[in-house]
């Protein structure tokens, strides 16, 4: 890390002074403070159940419209 850089805080009071200081930093400058993470995501997609639920009272309803001719 450069001797001019601001030291990275322990921890930020707020999301907003988080946000304000990336903003302001570049953060390859603070690499050699980083770890190698590893974690699992899951690509699945998620269907609202209140879309869902409108897409099959549409279908009920066009069907009954195609009995009703």
């Amino acid at each position: 890390m450069g001797e001019n850089l601001p030291q990275l805080p322990e921890n930020f009071e707020s999301l907003e002074e988080f946000l304000d200081f990336w903003d302001n930093h570049d953060a390859g400058n603070y690499w050699d403070l980083t770890k190698e993470v590893h974690f699992d995501i899951n690509l699945e997609p998620r269907i609202d159940k209140d879309i869902l639920n409108n897409q099959n009272d549409l279908k009920y309803e066009y069907s009954n419209l195609l009995f009703m001719r």
